[in-house]
């Protein structure tokens, strides 16, 4: 059967607004993600422990151990680090520079996800489009929007993972005879990953490499993933700094590579969560584009393109389901793929014209964000109630459950919310017989909503995202040269929250992790205390003492208040998860 182009004519232009939207939209959304971060500040232990390792490793001019409040922290490889202390070298030790390499690395990803689904464009397509939609598609999954304002590895493992698996791609479509710029990119993209995440870089490409093989039952696509170039390559980047720590604190590779990278994960060590956690991101957090893969898989093995796509995609959901350990992020690489899977499942022959000039989505996608938009619209329906005068809430028997919910949530975000799914629905109409017009319009507005929502949500509602630097920011003008700081919280807590916005190492007491060779209190015994014998000496001594504590403890062995000892405590701040004291009265 001879493949069929697109049909011309205006039926299938897109929107007039539709290309300034492409290239409009991503930056804007960015911009949001900035914002959003900068008014919440640095979020949990996650952020704070990473900018504060960059911080501590830039004042030292040491880049090879990463450090945390004086003592090695051997917990991931350094090069997230290094991303952050360019930035700080640059825009200063800043939340907002904290955030810009996360930001960096998904513009980078949308880059390359764009590239790769060009090349899987189907027959009669326009390679552009496919490459815009993949792009468009990624870039406002609200999971991949998270990711992207997070300070965190996570998003550095998906830009390594999705080079490596568009290389892998591309050495399947040329049947094992990519060209050398493919091949290097391979092996460079798994060097960088094992210097992001150690080998948990290697299981998205290795699974996507056996489905290859076993869509094409030959190993001759695999032949360009051990080229002796590549394979240098590969070592020259990945082994240096690994040989070079290890000389520096001997016994390193058997704490990270053994007891940490692959201890940590198979004993369920770290994260003991529900299946469910490992499925929501790809679930909900790929909306509503997730929904047009009911239309795109069948096209895609049609063209036997199914099964190395699936295998991607599928790698780090189906292991992170069996390993005991599991946290949302972990399943993040699979985002990338599922977008590709998306944009490329164009139908082939007779039903390419119908649906116009590259993507499949004229009927499952177009369901898919009506449905979407439908959720939306419910959802801010749900919290435009919560503004209901208190005389009607009152009556209604809800005024108690309205006043819990109303201070996380300002009326304008409900209002926001409420505008994008029905613009979503006025686009929908408007899009109808133009293609993939709706890709680039109405989608995107829906999940631009989301970063509308959590910019106006977050900094109300600190608790729900563990933002808890409004606690701190009454102490930062008020700290003296002279002054020290102290941090007393559960092993769980924010131990470098205080320590980051305040530029200096503190006095952490009961610190329980041992992340290193040796116990932290072996590197720096001043900065690692004991919680019952030492937490009170020091803040009663003549000097000031700034400390940061948990308000709520449940296991009361762990409680730090009563270690104080006797006299006068001045709460400086505080919320439902922490509080600042000192141990004299602000006037002197």
């Amino acid at each position: 059967m001879t493949d069929l182009p697109p049909l011309p004519g205006p039926s299938h232009a897109p929107l007039p607004a539709a290309r300034a939207l492409v290239f409009g939209l991503l930056p804007l959304l960015g911009v949001l993600l900035v914002v959003t971060g900068t008014r919440t500040g640095l979020v949990g232990s996650t952020e704070t422990r990473y900018a504060e390792i960059a911080r501590e490793m830039l004042a030292r001019g040491d880049a090879v151990v990463p450090v945390l409040n004086g003592a090695p922290h051997l917990e991931k490889p350094p090069f997230t680090y290094w991303a952050l202390m360019a930035s700080f070298v640059v825009f200063g030790a800043n939340e907002i520079a904290a955030r810009l390499p996360s930001l960096l690395a998904a513009a980078l990803t949308l880059v390359v996800v764009a590239r790769a689904a060009r090349r899987l464009a189907p027959p009669g397509a326009d390679p552009r489009a496919v490459g815009r939609g993949a792009a468009v598609a990624l870039g406002t999954m609200p999971a991949f929007l998270l990711l992207a304002q997070t300070v965190s590895t996570d998003i550095w493992l998906v830009l390594c993972t999705a080079v490596a698996g568009a290389a892998l791609l591309d050495a399947d479509r040329t049947g094992g005879r990519p060209g050398l710029a493919s091949t290097l990119a391979w092996h460079a993209a798994l060097g960088v990953g094992f210097l992001v995440k150690g080998p948990a870089v290697l299981l998205t490409p290795l699974v996507g490499a056996a489905g290859v093989a076993l869509a094409r039952r030959s190993f001759r696509p695999l032949r360009p993933l051990v080229h002796p170039l590549g394979l240098l390559l590969f070592a020259g980047i990945a082994l240096p700094w690994y040989l070079l720590a290890e000389q520096r604190l001997p016994g390193l590779l058997d704490v990270y590579l053994e007891r940490r990278a692959a201890g940590g994960v198979m004993a369920g060590a770290h994260h003991d969560n529900p299946v469910y956690v490992v499925w929501l991101p790809i679930v909900l957090g790929t909306a509503p584009w997730g929904g047009t893969l009911f239309g795109a898989v069948p096209a895609l093995h049609r063209r036997r393109q199914l099964i190395p796509l699936a295998a991607l995609a599928l790698a780090t959901p189906v292991f992170f389901t069996v390993a005991p350990s599991r946290l949302f992020t972990y399943v993040m690489p699979a985002l990338p793929f599922v977008a590709i899977m998306a944009a490329a499942g164009a139908p082939v022959g007779r039903a390419a014209p119908d649906d116009g000039p590259g993507l499949a989505w004229r009927t499952h996608g177009r369901r898919a964000t009506i449905a979407f938009a439908v959720f939306v619209i419910a959802a801010a329906a749900g919290l435009l109630a919560l503004f209901v005068p208190e005389g009607a809430a009152a009556t209604l028997g809800v005024k108690g459950y309205v006043a819990n919910l109303r201070g996380g949530i300002a009326w304008h975000d409900a209002a926001l919310l409420a505008l994008a799914g029905v613009g979503c629905v006025a686009l929908l109409r408007r899009a109808r017989g133009r293609g993939d017009a709706w890709t680039t319009t109405a989608g995107p507005l829906v999940a631009a909503s989301f970063v509308l929502l959590l910019a106006g949500a977050y900094p109300q509602a600190p608790q729900v995202v563990s933002a808890s630097r409004h606690v701190i920011d009454p102490v930062l003008p008020r700290l003296g040269p002279d002054d020290e700081i102290g941090v007393a919280v559960h092993k769980d807590g924010d131990w470098a929250l205080l320590p980051f916005y305040a530029a200096r190492e503190a006095r952490w007491f009961g610190y329980g992790e041992r992340l290193g060779v040796k116990p932290p209190g072996a590197y720096a015994p001043r900065n690692f205390l004991d919680l019952d014998g030492d937490l009170e000496a020091w803040f009663r001594a003549p000097t000031r003492r700034w400390l940061f504590l948990r308000t709520k403890v449940k296991d009361a062995r762990r409680d730090p208040w009563p270690r104080l000892g006797p006299g006068e405590v001045h709460v400086v701040a505080k919320d439902d998860l922490y509080s600042v004291v000192t141990n004299l009265p602000l006037d002197r």
